[in-house]
């Protein structure tokens, strides 16, 4: 997904449902979450403005897993074609920064957004490095190479993030009323 799509949705549960939502609980939602589809995630967003019950507190990510899965199931498997897949995966090589890649990944990961799937597609593909060097046309004949192994990698992914979301949620502490400023 988007950037904007996740910081624009989160603002909104964060202003319906009263919380703080602080940078280092925003950065483990966004590396939880970003994987899903832009649609997929606004759709589950609505489900939990809708359906979420607790107040002052956020929706776990496991219970907006949930959503989307049962959005997805809604509208299919939610998963793009391997061709639609390629021309994301491609745009995201040709803005990769060498400089930074090498002395500084995860700077370079977080400003592009590359998902796990991505890194995944990478490494079955010689690495990030070795794509961002190869010259354009050398690199369009690895799409036969990337929807050859799409599936294989992206099934395995989604097993992983379906496993992820069943583990259970860490109990949150219940602010007291006298907690909450209102004395």
């Amino acid at each position: 997904m988007e950037l904007l799509t996740f910081q624009t949705n989160m603002a909104k549960m964060v202003a319906a449902f009263s919380v703080e939502l602080n940078a280092a609980k925003a950065d483990v939602y966004w590396d939880e979450l970003r994987d899903l589809p832009d649609p997929v995630f606004v759709l589950a967003t609505k489900r939990a403005l809708a359906e979420w019950d607790k107040p002052f507190a956020l929706p776990p990510i496991a219970v907006l897993k949930r959503y989307a899965a049962h959005v997805e199931g809604a509208m299919g498997t939610g998963q793009p074609t391997a061709l639609d897949a390629w021309a994301s995966f491609r745009k995201k090589v040709s803005r990769i920064n060498l400089d930074i890649l090498g002395h500084n990944p995860e700077v370079e990961i977080k400003r592009l957004g590359l998902t796990d799937l991505d890194s995944a597609m990478a490494r079955r593909l010689g690495g990030w490095s070795h794509l961002a060097l190869m010259p354009p046309k050398d690199l369009d004949w690895k799409a036969k190479e990337f929807q050859a192994v799409y599936g294989e990698v992206s099934d395995r992914q989604r097993t992983e993030d379906q496993l992820l979301a069943l583990e259970p949620a860490q109990p949150r502490r219940v602010p007291l009323l006298a907690e909450g400023g209102n004395d």
